[in-house]
């Protein structure tokens, strides 16, 4: 069994797992208010990718930057932030410029190094 799946498995049920699921839903909720008020506020249009091929990445980078070498990524790669990759659309609908790309992470340490600064306070 692959490390990746034993981890998995291993995580199943657990209280990092379980605070993982619950503060990705917090982003997600947070992601649609934000470009709810950004909409409103500036009337920009924005798009909201959960996946982005990294080769459709190279290619954007390519038309920007012409001038620089860059490596092909292996066709089947990709990036897939727990929030996803909110991009503001162009006026003519052509092109997208990715602002925010978002990741929540619970390394499951936090409460301890906490407590530990917590108690360097006390001293």
């Amino acid at each position: 069994m692959a490390n990746k799946e034993r981890l998995r498995r291993n995580r199943y049920g657990t209280v990092i797992n379980v605070t993982s699921s619950k503060q990705e839903l917090q982003l997600a909720e947070a992601l649609v208010n934000v470009t709810e008020r950004l909409t409103a506020k500036f009337g920009v249009a924005f798009k909201h990718e959960k996946t982005v091929m990294l080769a459709d990445i190279v290619a954007s980078l390519r038309q920007s930057f012409p001038s620089v070498a860059f490596c092909d990524p292996l066709p089947n790669t990709y990036m897939n932030p727990d929030g996803g990759i909110l991009s503001i659309v162009s006026a003519d609908s052509e092109r997208t410029f990715p602002v925010l790309i978002t990741e929540v992470k619970n390394q499951g340490t936090n409460d301890l190094r906490l407590s530990m600064q917590v108690e360097r306070l006390r001293c």
